[in-house]
């Protein structure tokens, strides 16, 4: 999963989606830990508002990456 994240990132730079400052390889790190965290409060909690604001804020990333 993160080596596709990671791809489709270089691809977003490539295309000039993304800015060239952009770590693919940081940036596909912090998505699926941010997403594997969130699986996990929202399964000890039994809560998916935890799922729905980490969703919330990795749009928001990815929008600031963009150019």
């Amino acid at each position: 999963m993160h080596r596709y994240i990671e791809i489709k990132i270089e691809q977003g730079i490539e295309q000039g989606e993304f800015r060239s400052d952009c770590d693919p390889d940081e940036t596909a790190t912090m998505i699926i830990i941010s997403l594997e965290g969130a699986i996990i409060m929202t399964r000890v909690n039994s809560n998916p508002k935890y799922i729905q604001q980490t969703v919330k804020y990795l749009r928001q990333k990815v929008e600031a990456l963009k150019n």
